[in-house]
């Protein structure tokens, strides 16, 4: 989030949607440094051959945590209201 500005990021979609091909056109959003404002909105699509390089295009290594983790951070939550609960009554 708040990425603008740094350098295009490339996206897995192809920039008609098909995805029928590796080599075929990719999604890029985002901007670069060197861009205007109304590129650095995420909202702009612009389309890159993936066997172009560029200093100003990139990726971003993003990660979706496992299951358990929200399940030990509700556990917390929980022991920390059961401790409070408890420790108002006495």
């Amino acid at each position: 989030m708040g990425q603008g500005g740094n350098v295009f990021e490339w996206n897995e979609s192809a920039f008609d949607g098909a995805n029928s091909s590796s080599s075929e056109a990719r999604v890029v959003r985002g901007g670069g440094w060197f861009n205007s404002e109304h590129t650095l909105r995420s909202s702009t699509r612009n389309d890159f051959d993936p066997t172009y390089e560029d200093g100003g295009k990139g990726f971003r290594v993003a990660s979706v945590p496992e299951p358990s983790t929200a399940v030990l951070v509700l556990l917390g939550a929980g022991a920390v209201y059961l401790w409070k609960r408890r420790k108002s009554s006495l």
